[in-house]
């Protein structure tokens, strides 16, 4: 496991290619720029706009997309627990700002079979209808999920057999391509469950190694502290996967998202700092998968 925390100085050959806002993320953004000018793009920082789709087995997803150019990595976004997709806005929208194409599925976290079809029925329909709105899967594809959609996304990503939850989903295919790129923000990791165990991708089958995987964690989260992550993440190294823990410091369970103190915990400045350098992991992560 290795644990980061913004603004340490950070190891990069350590961490295997996860920087910060002053390293690779200036990487990524400078390869934004050149591709731009080679494509007609408009450089990051860019304008978005905001649209929304639904298949004939998915709920609403928002699509959150650069007003111009193509070529743009394609990130699927899911919300917690009893929130749904509009939760997600601020920090979508900071995503598609720095030249990303995001989907944001509304999700029926009230029963499994009904989160089970739709993340699935929507990462489908993402992946078919991504080059509509600027996105090139084969660019690194993404999954970033925050609480609840932190430990669906791992289910989601790691299982491309669908041996586990996946194979509950109904009535699309569970043959598209699984996600290189895993962000896990303010996950409960020993407890999703209702126990104390931690996941075990050895017992549920999981065997996409390949992909990368961050685990985001607040150093002031109350509902899913830090120390969830860092177990979290040495069973998946156990396991042969390759994981990484960033803490962010002074962040509660929302400021991750941009979310205001009085909603989850009392961090001091969770206005935009959190956020961004949360938003700044998936873009160093995209960047160092794609290596």
């Amino acid at each position: 496991m290795r644990r980061s925390t913004p603004g340490n100085d950070i190891d990069l050959e350590r961490t295997r290619g996860i920087g910060w806002r002053t390293s690779l993320s200036a990487m990524f953004v400078a390869l934004l720029i050149v591709a731009s000018c080679a494509d007609g793009k408009t450089p990051a920082t860019v304008t978005v706009s905001q649209s929304t789709i639904r298949g004939d087995h998915t709920q609403d997803i928002s699509v959150w997309a650069p007003d111009s150019g193509t070529g743009y990595p394609i990130v699927y976004v899911l919300h917690g627990l009893a929130n749904d997709r509009h939760d997600m806005a601020g920090f979508s929208r900071a995503l598609a700002r720095e030249g990303l194409v995001v989907f944001v599925p509304d999700i029926r976290t009230a029963t499994t079979s009904g989160a089970a079809t739709d993340v699935e029925c929507g990462y489908d329909l993402a992946l078919k209808r991504a080059v509509e709105f600027g996105g090139d899967i084969d660019q690194p594809v993404s999954i970033v999920g925050w609480s609840f959609g932190a430990v669906t996304a791992l289910f989601s990503a790691l299982d491309p057999n669908a041996t586990g939850l996946r194979s509950q989903a109904e009535g699309c295919s569970l043959d598209a391509q699984r996600p290189d790129v895993i962000v896990s923000i303010a996950g409960c990791y020993t407890t999703w469950d209702g126990d104390s165990e931690p996941l075990d991708p050895g017992a549920m089958g999981w065997i996409n190694t390949g992909a990368q995987i961050v685990l985001v964690a607040g150093e002031e989260d109350p509902v899913c502290p830090p120390e969830e992550s860092e177990t979290a993440a040495d069973t998946f190294e156990a396991a042969g996967f390759d994981a990484n823990v960033v803490v962010v410091q002074g962040a509660d369970h929302g400021a991750m998202l941009f979310y205001p103190p009085e909603r989850y915990g009392s961090a001091e400045d969770p206005q935009g700092e959190a956020g961004d350098e949360t938003v700044h992991v998936v873009l160093d992560a995209i960047h160092a998968s794609g290596e």
